[in-house]
């Protein structure tokens, strides 16, 4: 869990063994390869910033938690 961390997070600093994580109040884009690649559970609170879906989510995402989230979102994200 990452609570209030503000610091842009740099790319596979993540270990790839982590399947759940929850980012509390990211401030900062979430850019390709910052994402574990086992992550299934992603939790996003208070993150506000556009997601290039196809770049930056890992292949096995099962679950994605968007609170105050106010972006544009592909029409076939969950298919």
């Amino acid at each position: 869990k990452m609570y209030n961390y503000n610091k842009q997070l740099e790319q596979n600093v993540l270990p790839n063994s982590i399947e759940e994580l929850y980012m509390r109040s990211y401030k900062k884009i979430i850019t390709k390869n910052l994402l574990p690649k086992n992550l299934k559970n992603l939790y996003l609170y208070a993150f506000n910033h556009s997601l290039d879906y196809d770049e930056v989510f890992p292949n096995h995402i099962e679950t994605l938690y968007l609170k105050c989230f106010d972006q544009s979102m592909p029409d076939n994200i969950f298919c």
